[in-house]
Parts: structure tokens; C-alpha cells; sequence
């Protein structure tokens, strides 16, 4: 089994870095996760900026999950979803995706 194997048969991502421009490679990553259903960013934008760290997460790298996963199922930990999924459990510290 090698990286781009498992990349292939990826599902669910929990985004690294809290959605920065370093968590996620584009051409070896990314990319070559054809089978990506959902997506977690860990990340608190207002945080972030109040520490000025950049942009967290990317605007870029979200525009680019929500073309690979399923519509409505790219989360980030600090925003609540705007619409409510069956597959979806939103708790106040928590996120419960069942695919």
C-alpha cells in the first residue's frame, strides 16, 4: 500500500493545520483523493486572526473541498452548518458523520 493508495481510498479528511496554507498539498494530496465523501477543518478563524497567524482556514483550500466532497459536507469546527443533514450530527463540541 503507498500514500497515493490511500489517498485514492480516502472518505473522510480531517484537515490539517487548522485549514492553512500548510495543511494540505494540492497535486499530491488533494487531488488524489477521488473518493473523498466529507471534510473536518479544525480551525477558529477568529482566533487565528486575533493572533494574526493568516488565513485560517484558506478560503482556496475550502473552495477546493467543496468540489471534491459531497455537497454540504465540508464542516469547520468554529460555524455551525447552515443546513441540516440526516448523516449529520452537530453537539456543541462535536461532529458525528456517518457515511
Amino acid at each position: 500500500m503507498t500514500g497515493p493508495d490511500l489517498l485514492k481510498r480516502t472518505i473522510f479528511y480531517k484537515v490539517g493545520h487548522h485549514g492553512s496554507h500548510n495543511a494540505t498539498l494540492k497535486d499530491h494530496g488533494l487531488e488524489q483523493m477521488t473518493a473523498l465523501q466529507a471534510a473536518v477543518i479544525p480551525v477558529d478563524e477568529a482566533e487565528a486572526q486575533k493572533k494574526r497567524w493568516g488565513r485560517m482556514p484558506l478560503p482556496d483550500l475550502i473552495k477546493a473541498l467543496e468540489a471534491k466532497a459531497r455537497p454540504n459536507m465540508v464542516f469547520r469546527t468554529d460555524q455551525k452548518p447552515a443546513n441540516s443533514i440526516g448523516n449529520v450530527v452537530i453537539g456543541d463540541d462535536y461532529i458525528e458523520v456517518q457515511l
